[in-house]
């Protein structure tokens, strides 16, 4: 058996490129949660500073998601609009679990040759980050970042027309961006997606 690296054991270039690249995917993530504040504001019709600061009070994702559901619920918005828009934050649910295992993860260098991920830096979850070879379905790669942070750029930018105008104005029907919502992967990371012209 190989013996098993630490972190600071593999190739210093290699290790720079998977930090850089799990930063671009937060990075990218965080634009989904400035999307869902930015919801917050227009479904409520708040001040946008008084908005802002109402939604993060409370400390946590899912706690905040449920704050502009209950703001839905009597909201003046038209009906394609709300549909859609519960669309986007359902997507955003499940994306939040790939952000998590990001965030929470360990990184490990795998340097064990029963293991597919042989010689690259991964992320692990905290239970099996000793374990020099640890479940496939449990292993983020460097190439699962690239893939989730184009997909969380993605579906940042599926909010952009559910309050294109003044919010009340019809501007862009939502639904033009249907087509994208729908080809987003589950999981986050399974897959790169591209942004076709119809979908903007």
């Amino acid at each position: 058996m190989a013996k098993e690296k630490t972190l600071w054991e593999g190739d210093d270039g290699e290790r720079e490129k998977f930090f850089a690249e799990m930063g671009r995917c937060i990075s990218f993530w965080s634009l989904v949660e400035a999307q869902i504040e930015k919801s917050f504001h227009r479904v409520t019709q708040m001040d946008a500073e008084l908005a802002r600061r109402i939604f993060y009070s409370t400390a946590g994702f899912e706690p905040r998601i449920r704050m502009l559901l209950a703001a839905m619920k009597d909201a003046r918005i038209e009906p394609e609009r709300k549909g859609f828009l519960k669309k986007l934050i359902e997507k955003a649910e499940i994306y939040s679990v790939t952000r998590n295992r990001i965030v929470h993860g360990n990184v490990i260098y795998l340097a064990d040759a029963r293991s597919k991920f042989n010689g690259q830096y991964v992320i692990v979850q905290g239970r099996d980050a000793p374990n020099s070879n640890p479940p496939e379905a449990e292993v983020l790669t460097k190439e699962n970042l690239i893939k989730a942070a184009n997909s969380f750029g993605l579906l940042a930018q599926c909010f952009i027309p559910v309050f294109e105008g003044d919010g009340k104005a019809p501007g862009r029907s939502p639904n033009k961006y249907a087509g994208l919502l729908q080809r987003l992967p589950v999981p986050a990371h399974a897959r790169w997606v591209e942004a076709g012209v119809a979908d903007r």
